[in-house]
C-alpha cells in the first residue's frame, strides 16, 4: 500500500503540485558511485521508469495486470525533487536541469570545504511522494605541500621535495654537495670520524649504534622481539605482547570442487601498542581433513601503529579428495606467534561439476481458517551438473508480525542433473492466526542451504483457542562458576492470554550435578542457573495460557573454563522497503571473558535474491559490530556475522525481508527494567518504527503477556495502554512481562 501524498513537494525553489497522487506504489532508485579525486564528490543516478501495469492502454485493471496486489493500475510518476536530507553536514547537491517527471536525473553531491569530511544522504521523491534515500560520505583528499602525496600518506606535509623525513628531517634535504660520503646536514657536528659510515646505511658511525650491520640505524624501525636496538632508541620497547594483535581468515566460498582456486582472506590488526610494530610475518597454510597440507604460504606485513590493519590474500588450489579442509593463519614476530585465526570449508563435487537449484512452493488454499488443513505444495530441480546424493530440503514458516519462525518442515530426496523432487506436506495445524511467508531452501546440507523461492499464507482467526508459543532464547556460550540466567520473555500467546512459565532440564555433562532443583524461579520467564562442569547443558521450556500447553523448545548453554568463546549476535530479522539502507546491528555480542583479544566482526551474505548484484563489497563497514547496504531488488537476504575473540569464534544469520509496498512496523517495547516494589514504570515503545510510514500512522496497544502469581493487575491496570509510554504500579514483586502490539 501507498502511504498518504502531500498536496505538493518542495522542488528547488518553487513547488510543483504532483500530477496523480495514485497509481504508483513503487519508489524510485537512487544509486551514487565516488568521482575522481581530488575534488572530493559522488556522482549520482535518480531513476523512476517502471512501465504501466496496463499492459493492453485501455485504462482498466485486467486480470493479471494488478502485479502487487493493491488495486491500482501503477505506473512511475517520474522524479519530481532531488534533496539533501535535513541535518547533512558539509555538503552540497547539483542536479542536470529536468523537468518535474523525468524518469533519470544526474546529480553530484560535493563536500563545501574541501578540508573537512562531508556526511548526509541524498533524498529523491516521484510524482506519488514515494522517496528512495542515497547515504553520503565524502572524505576529503588534502595535499598541503602539492607534492602529489596526501596528507594522511605523506611524512612530510609542508616539504614539497619530500614526503619522509629521511636522514636530515623534514625540509632539509639529504644531499652529499661536496661528495665526500657525509650528507651535509650531517658534516661539522663536532667529532672526528663523521665521515666513516662502514655499512652504508646512510647514518655515520658517530650515530649509528652498529656501524657493521645495515639494517640498524637511527632511522630504522624498531623489529619487536629480537633482542636488538634497531632504532638506536634504547628506550623504544622490544617486548612482544601477544594480546596487541589480532587476525581473521575468511574463504571466498564454503564449498569447492577439486582443483578449484580457493582465495583466502586475511585481515591482520594491531589491537593496541605505543610503538611501530615491524618485522611480523604472516603464515598461511591450507589443510584437509586427512592431513594433506595442499598449500602454504608466507610473507611480510608491513609495519603497524597501534589499531592499524592490514588485509593480506592467498590463493590456494583444492587437492584431489572431498571432504573438509581448514585455511589457517599464524601472525609472528620473530619466532613467536602473537595471533592465530582458521577458517572452514569443504571440497565438496568434481572439477566442472555445479551445483543450481531452483525451486517454488505455494499454499494450498493461501488463505484458510485456523484450524484448516493448509498443503504446502513444492518442488527443486536441480539444474546444475553435479548430482546431490541427497538433497536437503527445509521450509520455514515465518510469522510476518513478529518475523518469528514458528515451524520448520524438512525433506530430501536424491537428485540427479535436471531432475526435480516434486512433494506435499501439511502446514502445521497450531498456528495461530495471522500472516505467514513460507520459505523453501535447498541445498547439498543442512549448513549450505540457498533460499529458492517463498509465498505468502493468511489464516483468519477460528472460534477455538490457539496454542501459545514457547521460546526458550538463543544459543549461548558461558564460563564454568558464572551464573547464567535464560531468557523465555519473548515466549507469546496469539489470543492475548496471559502465559505461565515451566522450564526443566534435559541433559547435562556427565560429571554435572545440575537438576531441575538447580534452576531458580523456574517458573519465571527469566530463570537461573551456575554450570559446575565444562559441556553443553539444554534445558526446555513450556509455557501454558491457562487452557493448554505449547510445543516446548529448547535452549543449548556451551560451559568453558578457558578462553570461552564468543556469542555473535546479528540483530533481529526485519522487513524493509526496497531502495532504503538496511543497518545491521551486531553490538549484541559479546565475549564472557573478554578475551584473549577483543572481538572483531566481519559480515558477509549467504544469499541474495535472484536477479540481486549484491556481493560482499556492498556491504559498508563490513567488519564493525554495526554495518549496512542498500538492497537492489525485492526478495529475502540472508547476512552472516561472524565474531572471532582470536582463538575462538561464533557465527549469527539475520534475515532481511525486502518489500515493494507496506513494510510492516516494526514494534520495540523498549529496554527491561528493574525497580523497587511500590515505584511506578513507564514503558517506553517510541522506538518503534514503520519503514514506508504508511499507510496510516502508527497506534499503540500494550498488554500483560505474564506476571507473578500473586499479582491482581488486569490489562485495564495500565495507564495509558494505547500510547508509547503507558504506566504501571506493580502490586508485588517477581517478573512481569508485556508487549507492545
Amino acid at each position: 500500500m501507498r502511504r498518504p501524498n502531500p498536496a505538493s513537494h518542495p522542488l528547488r525553489g518553487g513547488y510543483a503540485d504532483f500530477i496523480n497522487h495514485r497509481g504508483d506504489a513503487y519508489p524510485p532508485l537512487c544509486s551514487t558511485e565516488p568521482g575522481p579525486t581530488p575534488p572530493v564528490h559522488s556522482f549520482g543516478v535518480a531513476e523512476d521508469s517502471r512501465p504501466s501495469e496496463d499492459t493492453n492502454n485501455n485504462g482498466k485493471l485486467d486480470p493479471g495486470e494488478d502485479l502487487n496486489g493493491n488495486g491500482v493500475l501503477d505506473a512511475d510518476k517520474g522524479i519530481f525533487s532531488i534533496q539533501l536530507k535535513e541535518g547533512m553536514q558539509n555538503l552540497v547537491l547539483t542536479t542536470d536541469s529536468f523537468t518535474p517527471g523525468a524518469s533519470q536525473v544526474n546529480f553530484r553531491v560535493d563536500v563545501s570545504d574541501p578540508t573537512q569530511p562531508g556526511t548526509g544522504a541524498v533524498v529523491v521523491t516521484d510524482g506519488a511522494g514515494n522517496q528512495c534515500e542515497q547515504p553520503i560520505s565524502l572524505v576529503p583528499t588534502v595535499d598541503t605541500d602539492g607534492d602529489g602525496a596526501p596528507d594522511s600518506e605523506d611524512g612530510c606535509v609542508n616539504d614539497t621535495e619530500k614526503t619522509a623525513p629521511g636522514v636530515c628531517g623534514c625540509g632539509i634535504a639529504d644531499v652529499d654537495t661536496n661528495a665526500n660520503g657525509i650528507i651535509d646536514c650531517r658534516e661539522n657536528t663536532g667529532c672526528l670520524t663523521c665521515a666513516d659510515d662502514a655499512d652504508g646505511d646512510g647514518s655515520p658511525a658517530d650515530i649509528d649504534c652498529d656501524d657493521t650491520n645495515p639494517e640498524i640505524h637511527p632511522d630504522a624501525s624498531e623489529v619487536l622481539g629480537n633482542g636488538t636496538d634497531d632504532d638506536c632508541i634504547p628506550s623504544t620497547p622490544d617486548v612482544v605482547v601477544p594480546t596487541e594483535f589480532s587476525c581473521i581468515v575468511v574463504t571466498d566460498k564454503d564449498f569447492y570442487s577439486l582443483q578449484e582456486t580457493v582465495q583466502a582472506n586475511v585481515l591482520v590488526r594491531r589491537t593496541k601498542g605505543a610503538s611501530l610494530a615491524a618485522g611480523l610475518q604472516l603464515a598461511v597454510k591450507a589443510e584437509h581433513e586427512n592431513g594433506d597440507a595442499f598449500g602454504a604460504k608466507s610473507e611480510p606485513i608491513a609495519p603497524l601503529i597501534p589499531h592499524e590493519e592490514r588485509a593480506l590474500n592467498f590463493t590456494f588450489s583444492t587437492n584431489s579428495v572431498i571432504g573438509a579442509f581448514t585455511v589457517s593463519a599464524q601472525v609472528k614476530a620473530g619466532s613467536e606467534v602473537v595471533a592465530s585465526c582458521a577458517s572452514e570449508a569443504a571440497i565438496a563435487s568434481a572439477a566442472g561439476q555445479s551445483q543450481n537449484l531452483t525451486g517454488a512452493i505455494e499454499a494450498d488454499p493461501a488463505v484458510a481458517t485456523v484450524g484448516e488443513e493448509v498443503s504446502l505444495h513444492y518442488s527443486v530441480r536441480n539444474t546444475g551438473t553435479l548430482a546431490l546424493d541427497p538433497a536437503q530440503i527445509k521450509i520455514l514458516v515465518v510469522d510476518l508480525a513478529t518475523e518469528k519462525v514458528l515451524a520448520t518442515l524438512t525433506d530430501s530426496s536424491q537428485l540427479g542433473p535436471g531432475a526435480v523432487h516434486t512433494a506435499v506436506q501439511a502446514a502445521p495445524s497450531s498456528l495461530p492466526a495471522g500472516e505467514y511467508l513460507v520459505i523453501l531452501r535447498a541445498g547439498n546440507n543442512s549448513d549450505n542451504l540457498s533460499t529458492l523461492a517463498s509465498n505468502s499464507l493468511v489464516l483468519n482467526g477460528g472460534g477455538s483457542n490457539q496454542l501459545p508459543v514457547a521460546d526458550a532464547g538463543d544459543d549461548r556460550n558461558v564460563a564454568v562458576g558464572q551464573p547464567v540466567q535464560l531468557d523465555g520473555s519473548e515466549s507469546f500467546d496469539s489470543d492475548g492470554d496471559q502465559i505461565t512459565y515451566a522450564w526443566s532440564v534435559v541433559s547435562v555433562p556427565q560429571s554435572s550435578q545440575v537438576t531441575d532443583d538447580s534452576l531458580t524461579d523456574k517458573t519465571t520467564p527469566k530463570p537461573t542457573f551456575t554450570p559446575d562442569v565444562t559441556g553443553k547443558y539444554v534445558f526446555r521450556l513450556v509455557v501454558n495460557d491457562g487452557q493448554v500447553d505449547s510445543a516446548s523448545d529448547a535452549v543449548e548453554i556451551t560451559a568453558a573454563a578457558a578462553n570461552v568463546p564468543p556469542n555473535a549476535d546479528a540483530g533481529v530479522d526485519q522487513a524493509v522497503l526496497a531502495g532504503t539502507s538496511v543497518t545491521l546491528n551486531g553490538s549484541g555480542s559479546n565475549d564472557p571473558d573478554s578475551g584473549p583479544q577483543p572481538l572483531t566482526f566481519s559480515w558477509t551474505f549467504v544469499q541474495v535474491p535472484t536477479g540481486s548484484a549484491r556481493t560482499n563489497t556492498d556491504i559498508t563497514g563490513a567488519n564493525q559490530s554495526q554495518a549496512s547496504f542498500i538492497p537492489d531488488v525485492a526478495g529475502t537476504y540472508m547476512i552472516r556475522l561472524a565474531v572471532s575473540d582470536g582463538p575462538s569464534g561464533d557465527v549469527d544469520e539475520a534475515m532481511i525481508e525486502v518489500r515493494v509496498q507496506n513494510v510492516p512496523p516494526i514494534a520495540n517495547a523498549g529496554a527491561d527494567q528493574t525497580l523497587m516494589k511500590g515505584t511506578e514504570a513507564t514503558l517506553d515503545g517510541t522506538g518503534s518504527s514503520d519503514p514506508d510510514n504508511g499507510p496510516q500512522p502508527l497506534t499503540y496497544s500494550w498488554r500483560f503477556v505474564s506476571k507473578p502469581n500473586a499479582s491482581q493487575l488486569t490489562d485495564a491496570d495500565l495507564i495509558g495502554s494505547e500510547t508509547a509510554t503507558p504506566k504501571l504500579l506493580p502490586d508485588v514483586t517477581g517478573s512481569y512481562v508485556l508487549e507492545r502490539v
